[in-house]
């Protein structure tokens, strides 16, 4: 007894937690803030903040990976909200430049560069940054701040939550067909447990199309009016999207159907690929798609999804099935016993669904994360972590579940398969035959013996389980949304980002954290077009600061690629306005300087 209680004890504990971190999880998605999805801003020209003293050509940022701006650009407004460019919003060959001309003449005054593009993964990403023009000018931060609000917010945690809703049917209904195919007894009360596949799949399919909406909005800007222009929509199914909800809708279509079927054969064919079909969905949009090894990230990815679906639909599935037995049949020892065999088949299913599961995890968050130090100091290492504790939890369950539990129902009725050969035959439960599609339950006619303590113990559990496993897929979807480590720019924000033309090139300076001390300097040439050149052949820095009579400190720059030179511990140890020369050697007897002002503090 007193086991008994410690376990019951431990039980409420554990459910308390998962229960804490789903209402932290609740006010996590009630406050999000717009999300960070895979691309990140590296570079801008003009550069947050900054103050020309000539009105620029053009306005351009620079991400870390390819982009689309199929239903989005570059946009650059007025203190009004009045457009100002010349509305040719364009990408650069690599996809990773978005560039936008500007008219001559442009008024001194501020201004608000607005971007919304879709990432190589195909989250949507918008921002805005703000700069001034003309001698003088201070840029009203307080006037602009409406500008430069994407007003997402809503339609972000929207987004979320429609894909928790996704995860969860979706792989309910795929689970729980497979555990009626391969791990029921195939009693009456099966056709008790396949409304629930059928509603699921219904919610899966609707939560998918409201998905299709909340992108076409959140890549727009234009919130129901994009969700409601089938123009937009099709834009929105671009990037992995389209591919996605096809196969899953398909996969949850064949779902369905298994559960339709009277023959076992039929419905476990059904099961398993549509099964397959709901988990491979997963992988045609979303960070996967550019891992470092993508191969390896799209396996594990799929693997991860198709054992998560067989666990937790399993879950559910046996916990419905202990609620209505336990209740409608709670002592007959032929119904305990068929029971029982589903217990110890699901039992054997979930250990090696648990490992691959632990395994895929594993891999997928090692190629996100990239770093053990990224895991506490990151917003997406913080998530995993706690994916991984409560997957943690709820394997303890699982494991005290299978060595201790299943274990005792199965003893308890070896003694009472014991005790009835030694006092001879006796009554026995007869079930009466029911139609296919029949919700009637079990109703044995005679009831002998007694039930393990046990069995109430394994429903508790399983519904624990299950729960967990919601808790799990809460955090997931708050993954799909937030930048890997291995994406997130390592160094401080660019402070100084400029254009210059160089003879029939132009060339772009980029220095972080343009403070005093170490100073990362990225150079890149480029034709008029904005595209990479090859040249030149080599490059030197010079480094002077005239108001303190310092330099020039001469920097022999590594070339990191084509026109691409890097270096990364260009000291400027004194504040003020530095002139960076770029020195380049186009031929044995041609050198181009190049000189920009550089404000260090």
């Amino acid at each position: 007894m007193r086991a008994s209680a410690r376990t019951s004890t431990s039980l409420r504990i554990i459910t308390a937690l998962l229960a804490t971190t789903t209402v932290i999880l609740g006010m996590l998605l009630a406050g999000a803030t717009p999300a960070s999805a895979h691309a990140v801003v590296v570079a801008t020209d003009p550069a947050g903040g900054q103050v020309l003293t000539e009105p620029p050509g053009r306005v351009t940022v620079q991400f870390s990976e390819r982009v689309s701006t199929d239903l989005g650009g570059l946009r650059v407004l007025d203190t009004e909200g009045d457009q100002v460019d010349s509305g040719d919003s364009t990408l650069s060959g690599s996809g990773e430049t978005l560039t936008v001309s500007l008219p001559p003449g442009l008024a001194d005054g501020t201004y608000v560069a607005s971007y919304r593009v879709v990432s190589a993964d195909g989250h949507p990403i918008s921002g805005a940054f703000v700069f001034g023009v003309g001698e003088g000018t201070e840029i009203d931060e307080a006037r602009v701040a409406p500008l430069t609000s994407a007003g997402d917010t809503a339609y972000d945690v929207a987004a979320t939550v429609s894909r928790f809703v996704t995860y969860v049917a979706a792989l309910l209904a795929a689970g729980l067909a497979v555990f009626l195919a391969f791990v029921h007894d195939q009693r009456a009360d099966r056709w008790a447990l396949t409304p629930v596949v059928r509603v699921a799949a219904l919610v899966a399919g609707l939560s998918t199309v409201t998905t299709i909406g909340l992108q076409a909005a959140l890549t727009t800007g234009r919130g129901l009016a994009a969700m409601t222009d089938l123009a937009t929509l099709r834009g929105a199914l671009a990037e992995g999207l389209g591919w996605q909800s096809v196969v899953l809708l398909v996969g949850l279509a064949v779902v369905h159907v298994s559960t339709d079927t009277t023959r076992l054969v039929v419905a476990q064919v059904l099961a398993f690929y549509g099964a397959l079909a709901v988990a491979v969905a997963f992988i045609f949009w979303g960070h996967s798609r550019q891992a470092p090894d993508v191969a390896v990230s799209l396996a594990a990815d799929a693997l991860h999804a198709i054992t998560a679906a067989v666990w937790f639909g399993g879950l559910v599935g046996l916990a419905l099935l202990l609620r209505r037995r336990l209740r409608d049949a709670p002592e007959d020892p032929q119904v305990l016993r068929s029971t029982a065999a589903v217990v110890a088949r699901f039992s054997s299913l979930a250990a090696v669904t648990l490992v691959l599961l632990v395994l895929a995890g594993a891999v997928l968050a090692w190629q996100e994360v990239g770093s053990r130090s990224a895991l506490g100091s990151t917003a997406y290492g913080r998530l995993v972590l706690a994916k991984v504790f409560a997957t943690l939890a709820i394997v303890g369950i699982a494991a005290y579940n299978r060595s201790r539990l299943v274990p005792d129902i199965e003893a308890d009725l070896r003694d009472q398969d014991d005790g009835d050969l030694r006092e001879g035959p006796g009554p026995t439960a007869i079930e009466e035959p029911v139609e296919a599609g029949s919700p009637t339950v079990l109703a044995p006619t005679v009831q002998t013996g007694s039930r393990s303590p046990a069995w109430s113990r394994l429903a508790t559990t399983v519904r624990v389980e299950a729960l967990g496993i919601l808790v799990v897929l809460a955090i997931t979807s708050l993954l799909v949304y937030t930048t890997p480590p291995r994406d997130a720019i390592a160094t401080s924000p660019v402070v100084f980002n400029q254009t210059l033309p160089a003879g029939s090139y132009q060339v772009n300076l980029v220095v972080t954290p343009a403070a005093v001390g170490p100073n990362a300097m990225h150079v890149q040439y480029l034709d008029q077009s904005g595209r990479p050149v090859d040249t030149p052949r080599s490059l030197t820095v010079e480094l002077e600061l005239p108001e303190r009579g310092v330099g020039p400190l001469r920097l022999e720059v590594p070339r990191a690629g084509p026109g691409h030179f890097l270096v990364s511990d260009a000291d400027m140890p004194l504040t003020g306005t530095w002139d960076v020369t770029l020195v380049a050697r186009l031929t044995d007897f041609d050198l181009q300087r190049t000189t920009f002002r550089v404000r260090i503090t």
